[in-house]
């Protein structure tokens, strides 16, 4: 649950690797998705704070939890990257993930606290040549 944040915990992300957070991939296609978080916030955020699964597909091998990998100053950025494979199930998939801070509080990317999220439509793969 997001509860009332703090001026320290406010996000917005500035760039994304692709333009995709919808994309159509291959079953167990290996993908790279990064996205550009800026610290818009009042308060330094340190290596506690992590990044949670909050909802919809853990795409393998993500961690449910991620510790940040730097410390953030406010005005700073910092680069969230997961490296995964795509479902071996063809269908529509979503990631959503969130940022915590070391208390406990759950926030998001601008003022409706939105997570970072992944969606994919996953089709059949090419045939292998073997």
């Amino acid at each position: 649950t997001i509860t009332q944040r703090s001026n320290c915990l406010k996000a917005e992300v500035t760039k994304t690797n692709r333009s995709w957070n919808t994309s159509t991939v291959q079953q167990r296609q290996f993908l790279v998705k990064q996205w550009t978080v800026l610290n818009i916030g009042e308060c330094p955020w340190t290596t506690d704070f992590t990044i949670v699964h909050w909802n919809g597909t853990l795409f393998q091998p993500l961690p449910a939890v991620k510790n940040f990998h730097q410390p953030v100053e406010p005005g700073g950025f910092f680069i969230i990257t997961f490296e995964f494979k795509a479902p071996e199930e063809i269908g529509q998939y979503q990631s959503r993930w969130m940022m915590r801070s070391p208390t406990g509080q759950f926030f998001g990317i601008g003022v409706s606290d939105t997570p970072l999220y992944i969606e994919l439509n996953v089709k059949q793969a090419a045939e292998d040549d073997d």
